[in-house]
């Protein structure tokens, strides 16, 4: 008793059969349940350890600006007349000290105001060269080459029972 087939017709077929099952198990096991994001973040990590020359530093500033806004107050005092007006300004903030002969008063003001900073962020960005015509071809044959070859196996096999099928000289061949 033998496990082969007699017939090298079924022998054909059986090992075209284990290559279609063999290409479909790579194609299986070349799927990686790990997301896109993770695996583009693997890959140009080892990338910028072989060529740390890659990256370039840049130092990207950001403007912060505060609004903020016046305010006014009075004071009035009963004490020591003096006929004098005295204002104090420096900034955005002015003080008036001044009589009306019974009382003082004293006057704050604040003006409004913008405060603007600017922020330095350093950033590592990375230079990428965009692929011709040819290379992004040569990219997708070669992402994609276990199924072409699995399509072409397919199409083979099927060409070649169609042949034998529909072939009208196939009755006036000899058989084997």
């Amino acid at each position: 008793m033998t496990i082969l087939p007699s017939n090298p017709n079924k022998i054909t077929s059986l090992i075209i059969w284990c290559l279609f099952a063999l290409f479909g198990l790579i194609l299986l096991c070349s799927c990686s349940h790990e997301s896109k994001l993770h695996r583009a973040e693997k890959k140009i990590g080892r990338l910028i350890e072989k060529f740390p020359e890659l990256i370039r530093k840049d130092t990207i500033y950001k403007v912060d600006t505060t609004f903020i806004t016046g305010y006014e107050t009075d004071t009035i005092i009963k004490a020591g007349v003096t006929p004098d007006t005295i204002v104090i300004r420096e900034n955005h903030m002015t003080v008036k000290y001044y009589s009306d002969g019974k009382n003082v008063y004293i006057k704050g003001k604040v003006d409004t105001f913008f405060v603007t900073k600017k922020i330095p962020y350093i950033v590592n960005s990375v230079s990428v060269k965009p692929l011709n015509r040819k290379e992004r071809f040569v990219m997708w044959v070669a992402d994609n080459l276990a199924w072409i070859v699995l399509i072409g196996m397919g199409l083979f096999w099927v060409a070649k029972k169609l042949i034998k099928i529909y072939n009208p000289f196939a009755r006036f061949l000899p058989k084997p």
